[in-house]
């Protein structure tokens, strides 16, 4: 379960920035897990809407979220995944 829930859908290719960023306090692969479990969290996948905006590592703004980008549907009666 993560600390706090995401708020802002994610510029497409942010990780790769992290990466840089943080190459000498992370590895590789502890930021790509960071994403990876970030991003198939159940509150991120619900703010993936068509039309809304995504953020860069700074606050600006960068892409709207396409229809090809959002989430199926999944079933209500299904619980959240847990790590």
């Amino acid at each position: 379960m993560l600390l706090y829930p995401p708020s802002k859908p994610l510029a497409i290719g942010i990780s790769k920035e992290v990466i840089v960023l943080e190459q000498d306090n992370f590895s590789k692969q502890q930021i790509k897990r960071f994403f990876r479990r970030y991003c198939a969290d159940y509150r991120y996948k619900k703010l993936l809407v068509e039309g809304t905006q995504r953020f860069n590592l700074d606050g600006t703004l960068a892409t709207l979220v396409t229809k090809e980008e959002v989430p199926p549907k999944t079933n209500k009666f299904s619980k959240p995944h847990k790590y």
